[in-house]
């Protein structure tokens, strides 16, 4: 049986200034949200106060647990709740481990 490689997303946006508190509450509707998604091992939240920018990092167990979050309706709604939020698109990075199993030797 082969196993998954995990998969990680870096998120981060630039706030609008002085919004930083709506933004910690958008932040949590998604991180419930999120929890609800098979292969879902957990997030960090790094917001910046020098910057204004909000850093989020979400990690699964597979790409295809990751694909199903990023591409779903429930997020594609919680963003568009949160468009006014920021000044500007998200930066976004998709990390995922090589498996070392599927090496040939």
């Amino acid at each position: 049986m082969q196993e998954r490689s995990p998969a990680t997303v870096v998120i981060a946006q630039r706030m609008k200034q002085g919004r930083e508190g709506d933004v910690r509450r958008w932040q949590e509707d998604i991180n419930r949200a999120v929890t609800e998604f098979a292969g879902y091992l957990g997030n960090d939240v790094t917001p910046s106060a020098q910057a204004d920018e909000w850093t989020v990092v979400y990690r699964f167990d597979s790409k295809p647990h990751l694909e199903s979050w990023l591409t779903s309706e429930q997020r594609d709604a919680l963003i568009g709740r949160g468009a006014g939020l920021f000044d500007g698109p998200a930066s976004q990075n998709v990390l995922v481990r090589e498996d070392e199993s599927d090496e040939v030797t």
